[in-house]
C-alpha cells in the first residue's frame, strides 16, 4: 500500500515554482517550468504533461517531444526551457519493475496524473509495487544502511561479515536484488538524506548537511546535486518554504 502526504517542499527560483513531495521509494515534483543542465540520476524518471503541452528533452543526441516521457536509470538527459506546468515522478530502482513492460505500460496510459494525489492509482495502473520482495540478505543491508548515522563510515568487508558473504558475492548479490551497484545506491541514499536534512532543519548551514548526510564536504554534495538534478544547491534551495504533513 503507498501512503501520501510525507513531506513537500516549495520553491521559487528563478521563476520556477515548485513543488517537491518526497516519499520512501519516491519523489513527486510538480514544476511551473523545466529547465536543466544534463544530468543523470539513479531514480528512473517519468514526466507528464499537466496542461497537454508538449515538452522537449534532449537525450541520446536527439530532441525529443511530448506529453510524456521515461527516463531511465543512469540516463544523461537534459530539459530544455519550457514554460508549462509539469509533474515528474522519481522512483528509486529498488522500486522495481521490468524496464520494457513500464514503458509499454505508459505509453497506453489513458489518463495522465494531474496533482499528487493521483499518483498512487497511477503506480497502480502501471503496476509499480514498493512491496518488492527481494533476498533477506540484502533486506538487512538496507536496513543496516538505513539505521547508520553516518554512512560515509559504511565498510564493505563489515557489512559481507554481516550477512556471512564474501565482498564480491556481497556486490553481484546487492546488484542482482536491488538494479544498482552498491556504491551508487549508499550516494543516492547520501543524497536523499541531506535534503531531508535541509526540509526539517531550514536554518542548517549546507556544510553541516554534507556532513550529517554522509559526505566529505560541501563541494562533493553540491557535485552530486548537480551532477543528479542538472541544478545548483541554490536553485533547488533558495527561497524555499518547507511543510511537513502529518
Amino acid at each position: 500500500m503507498l501512503h501520501i502526504q510525507q513531506l513537500s517542499l516549495k520553491r521559487s527560483v528563478k521563476k520556477m515554482n515548485n513543488q517537491i513531495y518526497l516519499f520512501d521509494f519516491y519523489a513527486v515534483i510538480i514544476s511551473d517550468s523545466l529547465n536543466t543542465e544534463i544530468h543523470s540520476h539513479l531514480a528512473h524518471q517519468i514526466t507528464f504533461s499537466i496542461n497537454d503541452e508538449k515538452f522537449q528533452v534532449k537525450m541520446d543526441g536527439e530532441i525529443i517531444e511530448d506529453k510524456v516521457l521515461f527516463i531511465p536509470s543512469g540516463k544523461p538527459h537534459k530539459f530544455l526551457q519550457s514554460n508549462s506546468k509539469y509533474l515528474s515522478i522519481l522512483m528509486d530502482n529498488e522500486s522495481l519493475f521490468e524496464i520494457e513492460e513500464l514503458k509499454r505500460r505508459i505509453e497506453n496510459l489513458d489518463t495522465f496524473p494531474r496533482e499528487l494525489e493521483d499518483v498512487v492509482s497511477l503506480f497502480e495502473n502501471l503496476g509499480i509495487d514498493s512491496e518488492k520482495i527481494i533476498d533477506l540478505r540484502i533486506v538487512k543491508i538496507k536496513d543496516m544502511l538505513e539505521k547508520a548515522e553516518n554512512l560515509e563510515n559504511i565498510r564493505l568487508n563489515e557489512i559481507s561479515k554481516e550477512i556471512s558473504l564474501s565482498e564480491s558475492r556481497t556486490l553481484h548479490l546487492f546488484k542482482e536484488e536491488v538494479g544498482v551497484p552498491f556504491r551508487k545506491y549508499i550516494l543516492w541514499k547520501k543524497l536523499k538524506r541531506a535534503i531531508s536534512l535541509f526540509a526539517n532543519s531550514k536554518d542548517k548551514k549546507f556544510i553541516d548537511i554534507a556532513l550529517e548526510a554522509g559526505f566529505s564536504d560541501s563541494a562533493h554534495l553540491s557535485k552530486i546535486i548537480k551532477s543528479s538534478f542538472g541544478l545548483s544547491p541554490t536553485e533547488i534551495f533558495k527561497n524555499s518554504q518547507f511543510i511537513k504533513d502529518h
